[in-house]
């Protein structure tokens, strides 16, 4: 539409796709389009620390940070471990039918993270991410304390850990599940979005690939409960990370977003200039 210099067209299918204010990005589509590109005109949505038109990766690093860490916190939740397992795990529970518990958990990942498509526009991206974060948390401290405790002869009941399982599948398809893959693209402006996103993907799957193969080793080396207890450090992290770092998107441009990021950056590094000037004093 802006190549064909459509502006009423290409501002109406930027609302379709936009929370909030669409002018800046349509007007730079525009322009990009009338010079000849999109890298020879305005950014068209944020321009992270670069002048306009010169936006490279390097200049867009707290965005990059927090997408990076969401698709690295996603990984190390201990999802993989948890799906691909939960048939082992609910044998070991004590669990009869453990293949159709495993199966009905799939089902319900499905129908929750279907669920969530609806919920991320009305709740947000932060609220969920933060409730994802903290209920994964208390599942895989849940699981810990189930092993714990038949490990101790101490008495807990078989659906604790079914209800541990459900407490992570809700929690995760609710936020660390669909998130870190939707705020990707509301973090970075046009020109770097492609780089960044291929960035995220390649820490996803690598992470991907060490937890799978890393989970049995580790269940050896610290047993099941310690196994949980670092998934449970690590979503515990995670919610830390959420809660200090990671702006809401909901209803907000790239342009705000990136501009809110940018402002975190330099405030903080106004705050250690002055801390290096009065312990220099």
């Amino acid at each position: 539409l802006a190549s064909r210099g459509d502006a009423e067209g290409t501002r109406r299918a930027l609302r379709r796709l936009r929370a909030g204010d669409v002018t800046v990005e349509a007007q730079g589509l525009l322009a990009a389009s009338s010079s000849g590109g999109l890298t020879a005109a305005a950014p068209s949505a944020g321009s992270c620390d670069a002048a306009p038109g010169r936006t490279s990766l390097g200049d867009c690093k707290p965005s990059l940070l927090v997408g990076v860490c969401l698709m690295f916190f996603q990984q190390t939740s201990g999802a993989n471990a948890v799906m691909m397992y939960t048939t082992t795990i609910c044998e070991q529970a004590g669990m009869p039918n453990a293949e159709q518990m495993a199966l009905f958990s799939m089902v319900a990942q499905v129908l929750v993270t279907a669920a969530s498509c609806w919920l991320i526009e009305q709740a947000g991206r932060r609220p969920l991410l933060l409730f994802s974060g903290f209920s994964t948390a208390m599942a895989h401290v849940m699981l810990a304390y189930y092993y714990i405790a038949r490990s101790q002869g101490i008495w807990a009941p078989s659906m604790l850990a079914v209800l541990a399982l459900g407490i992570f599948i809700v929690g995760y398809s609710l936020g660390l599940g669909p998130i870190p893959w939707l705020i990707m693209s509301e973090l970075f402006p046009t020109e770097v979005r492609g780089a960044a996103i291929s960035i995220g993907t390649a820490t996803n799957w690598t992470m991907s690939f060490l937890v799978t193969l890393l989970f049995e080793p580790l269940q050896s080396a610290l047993t099941r409960q310690g196994a949980f207890l670092v998934f449970a450090t690590v979503c515990a992290s995670g919610f830390l990370f959420v809660l200090m770092v990671v702006p809401e998107t909901k209803g907000k441009s790239v342009e705000q977003v990136v501009d809110e990021l940018n402002a975190r950056r330099r405030g903080r590094r106004a705050r250690d200039a002055s801390l290096v000037t009065v312990s220099a004093a």
